[in-house]
């Protein structure tokens, strides 16, 4: 198969380089990540498994989706169903259903997380703006003391850029199947705000999919082709002034669906597959002393999913809040500790629009919980974890 691929890109100015490419040997130990513990340390101290992409890197690989960026790092496979090519994202070989609820993403430490499906991820792995992302952190193995659900075998943390001079970026792009790309990020400091965004455009008529069906149980069968297609919008919008953080991400994502009302598939049925997500945090950080630190965020996530075929509409969604307080503690030069508290409030319902009928009742779940984790260097090359 012959693919044709043309990039046009222009930026206002230069961007930091955050690659780890030109980082001295004995400083790399030193390179910072976050996701382990929820705090900035070295790799050194990471008590997990961590890879990183950093935004050096991920320019090098001149990516499509944030899926083709994943794929990239060790031991881990995007592969998906036909309602979900991209939507199943496998960590050490850890492969579920068309659910990815073996796997948290998080923005920039924040929950990406839908109740009604818990991991329903075909959004955000193709229709994500990878322009703004200033490193990816993933974890290879379990995060759910400090993350909760979801965080079985993997925490993948997408991190955005942070500058604080005017920038702007745009990327077009053209290739087989008559794809079409369009990527914006900007950057705007206005008085003690920092602003910044990002926006991302795909559409392709994708490849034919050719398969032979039965139509009836006991004689004859049909094969036909069906397009791959691939339509995807995805936006995110930061602000920042002083202690306080502003995170909003929206995207729409629609693919192929093809599927029956009854227990004999009949390819005539083929529709689509659509996802749209919101989600917004609002965040406060606090140095209440020299060896205390607060944070408190309050972090919304809403997911509608439908899929229609002739004369057949599923439709589902939730709106999730999640409120989390959490604490940081230096007991002493060697030890640390770290303590949470969250509060969920989980709502949604899903239903055949045609006969009015609800497959899944209207829910309203309240979730409390408390975590903690300590830490102790007990010796320079040994750190206990509890």
């Amino acid at each position: 198969m012959r693919r044709i691929l043309f990039i046009l890109g222009w930026s206002a100015s230069l961007f930091a380089d955050s690659s780890l490419y030109d980082t001295p040997l004995e400083d790399l130990l030193n390179f910072q990540v976050s996701t382990a513990s929820k705090q900035v340390e070295s790799f050194e101290h990471s008590a997990a498994v961590v890879d990183v992409l950093t935004q050096k890197e991920i320019e090098a690989y001149g990516a499509v989706t944030l899926a083709e960026l994943l794929e990239r790092m060790t031991s881990v496979y995007v592969t998906g169903t036909l309602p979900f090519p991209q939507g199943m994202l496998s960590i050490r070989g850890d492969v579920t259903a068309e659910q990815n609820n073996h796997v948290l993403v998080l923005l920039n430490g924040r929950p990406l997380r839908d109740s009604i499906y818990s991991g329903l991820n075909q959004d955000l792995y193709t229709a994500f703006p990878i322009q703004a992302i200033r490193q990816i952190e993933v974890i290879r193995g379990p995060g759910s003391v400090l993350y909760g659900t979801n965080a079985f075998v993997g925490v993948i943390n997408l991190i955005t850029r942070e500058e604080s001079t005017s920038l702007l970026e745009t990327s077009v792009r053209y290739g087989s199947f008559n794809a079409k790309q369009v990527q914006t990020y900007f950057a705007k400091p206005l008085g003690e705000v920092n602003f910044s965004g990002a926006f991302s455009y795909f559409h392709n008529t994708g490849w034919d999919l050719t398969a032979k069906d039965w139509n009836n149980a006991t004689t004859t069968s049909t094969t036909q082709s069906l397009q791959q297609y691939t339509r995807t919008t995805g936006g995110l919008l930061t602000a920042k002034y002083k202690n306080v953080t502003l995170n909003t991400y929206g995207d729409i994502s629609e693919v192929p669906f093809i599927s029956s009302d009854s227990s004999i598939p009949v390819w005539s049925l083929s529709g689509s597959e659509k996802i749209a997500r919101i989600t917004a945090d609002l965040g406060y950080e606090s140095e209440l002393s020299s060896s205390w630190k607060t944070t408190l965020n309050a972090t919304y996530n809403h997911l509608a999913a439908t899929n229609s075929i002739p004369s057949s509409t599923n439709s589902a969604s939730s709106d999730d809040l999640l409120l989390e307080w959490t604490h940081y503690l230096a007991l002493s030069s060697k030890w640390n500790a770290l303590m949470g508290a969250t509060y969920s409030r989980q709502t949604g319902s899903a239903q055949h629009v045609q006969s009015n009928t609800r497959t899944i009742p209207w829910y309203a779940e309240n979730v409390f919980s408390l975590y903690g984790q300590t830490t102790y260097q007990l010796l320079e090359p040994l750190r206990i974890l509890g």
